[in-house]
């Protein structure tokens, strides 16, 4: 496994939402279904896109309007040839949270995976 997903999936890690400018900017992310997260406290700090699970993303916790309440958003990426799951639970008030990784396939799965649907 890759020293970076190690790293983020040994324990949950500070995140923010920089990229969001307010909490209405985050919310058209999450309708569009794609978010972009940061780690600032991974070496310079690490920026991932993750494609949103609407299914595992939670709402109802918060009031976009008022930027209140905490959002749990959920979602899979591949970093450094690894496919994994990112959970976030994210203060509106902040747009900062906590985030945890978990491994779905390392790179050696991620690969004959990927190979198995080019050769189709």
């Amino acid at each position: 496994m890759d020293s970076l997903v190690k790293h983020l999936a040994s324990s949950k890690h500070r995140v923010t939402l920089e990229r969001s400018k307010s909490a209405e900017d985050l919310q058209r992310a999450i309708g569009l279904g794609y978010l972009l997260v940061k780690f600032p406290e991974t070496n310079g700090g690490t920026e991932l896109g993750i494609t949103l699970n609407p299914s595992r993303t939670i709402l109802e916790n918060a009031d976009f309007a008022t930027r209140s309440g905490t959002i749990h958003l959920a979602g899979t990426l591949v970093l450094n040839y690894n496919h994994v799951e990112m959970e976030l639970d994210v203060d509106l008030a902040t747009l900062e949270g906590h985030g945890r990784m978990k491994l779905i396939a390392d790179e050696a799965a991620w690969r004959a995976k990927r190979s198995t649907h080019e050769q189709s």
